[in-house]
């Protein structure tokens, strides 16, 4: 890039920005205008939310890595914006330092990207240039619900256990994410109605039983210990406990009956998980005989 240089000393004739140009040298300016970045807040926003976007300066890279600061005041005159239009959402202003950026509505999927781009323009007797930068934002959906599966299949007489044992149960409970804290947490909030899905167990007898009479299978009871999402790494995190019951079933006997009871089980999960990850099932890894996995999926905006 060649940067035509009119003089060395400052003129009070070119006017102040170009004045300011003037006495930090143009090698130096224009060092600035390459490190300027758009940065938002946060890089996710809920639907019907709100996100400011500005233009920031990348500082060198220090000890403590590379830091983002606010453009100086004494240099917010030296350039020109223009915002374009994002493809969903809008912008409050097209020529502002700092817009506001509102999510539309509704969205197609569970998280959908918006990507826009701000023009900075220079244009004094000193320097001419004109550069785009790119700016995105990430909508997500407020409303998701977590998928929770168990399954227990023991098909074999192992071990002189007496029995077999398939069963399956599956529960679908729905939350909602709050707007982000100061923290840039969003807390989540498990709803207390939720459909489950299990089927009778499948017991089966083992020498020397000879035969089984098994009970209905109990539900379970999925809870959210601590929950919330991360906007500023954009990721669910769950952490919480699952509460189930197989039943009981008898044993026959030429000695007697004998009774199998199977206690109420609680198995903990910790669940993390990106929007782009919607539909993928995350095993607890449990013994191999059982299945313990959960998964998410986003409900759309009505």
């Amino acid at each position: 890039l060649s940067v035509p240089i009119s003089s060395t000393n400052p003129s009070v004739r070119v006017g102040e920005t170009s004045t300011r140009i003037a006495l930090v040298g143009p090698d130096t300016f224009l060092e600035f205008l390459s490190n300027l970045v758009v940065n938002p807040e946060f890089p996710t926003v809920l639907t019907d939310g709100h996100m400011p976007f500005g233009i920031s300066q990348l500082l060198p890279p220090s000890a403590g890595g590379q830091e983002v600061t606010f453009v100086p005041d004494e240099r917010e005159n030296d350039f020109t914006v223009r915002w374009t239009r994002p493809p969903i959402g809008t912008l409050d202003s097209t020529n502002d330092k700092i817009v506001l950026y509102t999510a539309p509505h509704r969205i197609r999927r569970g998280s959908f990207p918006a990507h826009f781009q701000v023009t900075i323009r220079v244009s004094n007797p000193t320097v001419n240039l004109r550069f785009s930068l790119p700016a995105s934002v990430r909508i997500l959906r407020r409303n998701w619900k977590i998928e929770t599966e168990f399954a227990f299949h023991e098909p074999t007489c192992a071990g002189g256990r007496g029995w077999t044992l398939d069963w399956f149960w599956n529960e679908q409970g729905s939350f909602s994410i709050a707007e982000r804290d100061i923290d840039g947490k969003g807390k989540i909030t498990k709803n207390s109605a939720a459909t489950a899905q299990t089927q009778d167990p499948n017991w089966g007898s083992c020498p020397p039983f000879t035969a089984i009479t098994g009970g209905a299978g109990i539900g379970g009871d999925v809870r959210f210990l601590v929950a919330f999402f991360d906007f500023r790494i954009s990721e669910f995190s769950i952490i919480g406990t699952s509460k189930f019951n197989p039943g009981t079933a008898v044993l026959s006997h030429p000695l007697g009956p004998s009774s199998v009871s199977w206690p109420y089980t609680t198995l903990p999960f910790i669940f993390r998980a990106r929007p782009y990850q919607e539909g993928e099932w995350f095993d607890t890894f449990p013994p191999s005989s059982v299945t313990y996995r959960n998964r998410i999926i986003s409900i759309d905006t009505p």
